[in-house]
């Protein structure tokens, strides 16, 4: 499971990253997946890969990711 980062659309600083570090934690607790990639893994390969998170992800896309 890939989390794609948040963008914080709310007055609260660091939002964004509260929000995504309390679902991280809950994804991996409830053991649903093997495997809970961090949003920060996933940023650093969306820009190796010169993926927007406004990009529709198509196929062809996600397969670069299972690549990394």
């Amino acid at each position: 499971m890939a989390l794609f980062p948040l963008e914080n659309y709310s007055n609260t600083k660091d939002a964004e990253k509260l929000v995504d570090s309390l679902l991280t934690t809950r994804l991996r607790e409830e053991e649903i997946f093997e495997q809970v990639e961090e949003t920060r893994f996933v940023r650093d390969t969306m820009k190796k890969l010169k993926i927007t998170n406004t990009d529709i992800l198509e196929k062809e896309v996600v397969k670069k990711f299972g690549t990394r």
